[in-house]
């Protein structure tokens, strides 16, 4: 039966998307730091719509992750404990930062009727904010630490591996390869 993806595209989808709630969750709480320093109600808002559109952002990582798990899960050299760690860290960030969005969009909801929000949600999403960044960079480590070959390890296939351990083994194999900003016609061994 044919699928709209195999778990190895949705796995790369995962590695591809990963970066956004993390790297979102601190654009928006800088964004949301600075309104208070700048005491600029536009900015306040922008942090808010940030926070709820990471919020939205990070439900299709997470499911990614979870097609990453099934196609990881048998795969030499990585490690079940590392996988459920990582994903038990990641249920918690994502809870997190669905709650963070709710309250951010409560906020949202109080500009338009109230025209700000209440000092309480504000702080109520400054705590959640600062936590959930702080568990979504613990499970964004912790999912680095699943599969990073060790560089002096050979490899069994040219195909995989970084550039650095695929340009070694064209090497062990008596290929030259041409590195960035190498002039033409120079070749490293």
């Amino acid at each position: 039966m044919p699928t709209i993806a195999n778990l190895g595209d949705l796995a790369h989808l995962h590695l591809l998307l990963n970066h956004f709630p993390t790297i979102g969750t601190v654009l928006g709480l800088g964004l949301f730091l600075l309104s208070f320093v700048r005491k600029n109600d536009h900015l306040t808002k922008v942090s808010l719509e940030v926070f709820f559109i990471i919020g939205l952002a990070t439900l299709p990582v997470f499911l990614s992750g979870v097609a990453a798990q099934a196609a990881l899960k048998d795969s030499p050299g990585v490690s079940a404990e590392a996988i459920a760690t990582h994903e038990n860290a990641a249920l918690l960030a994502f809870i997190l930062m669905e709650i963070t969005a709710a309250v951010a969009w409560l906020g949202l909801w109080q500009i338009r009727r109230l025209a700000h929000p209440t000092r309480t949600n504000l702080a109520t999403l400054m705590v959640l904010s600062v936590v959930t960044l702080a568990v979504m960079a613990w499970a964004a480590n912790l999912g680095g630490d699943i599969r990073h070959p060790n560089p002096d390890r050979p490899l069994l296939d040219a195909g995989r591996g970084n550039g650095r351990q695929r340009r070694r083994l064209a090497v062990d194999r008596g290929h030259h390869v041409v590195r960035p900003g190498t002039p033409v016609g120079v070749a490293h061994e």
